[in-house]
């Protein structure tokens, strides 16, 4: 994954039941801005498969079925 595309990532990307990452947008700058941009190529638009337990900020999300 992309920095770009990671720094992008909302929690409506992350699955956590299944598991699953959806890259569909990343975090671009534009002018003195960052904005949401759509990846780089099409291919880019894609769903992952996590490790089993994530972790954000210091916390720890465990991935279930």
């Amino acid at each position: 994954m992309r920095v770009g595309e990671a720094c992008g990532l909302t929690w409506d990307n992350i699955d956590l039941l299944s598991g699953t990452i959806t890259v569909e947008k990343q975090m671009i700058k534009k002018e003195q801005e960052w904005i949401y941009g759509t990846p780089k190529t099409k291919s880019s638009n894609r769903t992952i498969r996590s490790h089993q337990n994530l972790y954000y900020n210091g916390y720890l999300f465990s991935c279930y079925k």
